[in-house]
């Protein structure tokens, strides 16, 4: 039952990092047999979906557009290492976003 304590504590940041920047999370995959194995979807800004894959104690980041996956960055998977790589997440997806449209839906500041 790890998996389910991983699985809400990652959501869990992701939502307090984002806050209403993120929504329409979906979970794939869960699992911790023989390893723990996680595959979260989630919109971010309402303009891209962000696959979270875990998988050996590494979190991936990937944006998945038209059935195609292009990774952004991995990471390891532990309570600080997760709250920088939210920050490299935001940085990553607001540079393939226009200013503009970030302006229009209020977020343009950087955190």
């Amino acid at each position: 039952m790890d998996y389910i304590k991983t699985e809400r504590n990652l959501i869990k940041s992701l939502n307090e990092y984002f806050k209403d920047a993120a929504k329409d999370y979906a979970v794939n995959e869960s699992t911790d047999s023989p390893f723990l194995y996680l595959v979260i979807e989630i919109t971010l800004y309402n303009y891209f979906v962000v696959r979270v894959t875990v998988g050996k104690s590494t979190v991936f980041f990937s944006i998945i557009e038209s059935g195609f996956q292009l990774q952004l960055f991995k990471n390891q998977l532990s309570i600080s290492e997760f709250k920088l790589a939210l920050k490299t997440l935001d940085q990553e997806i607001r540079l393939r976003i226009p200013d503009k449209y970030l302006q229009a839906k209020g977020w343009q500041s950087i955190k």
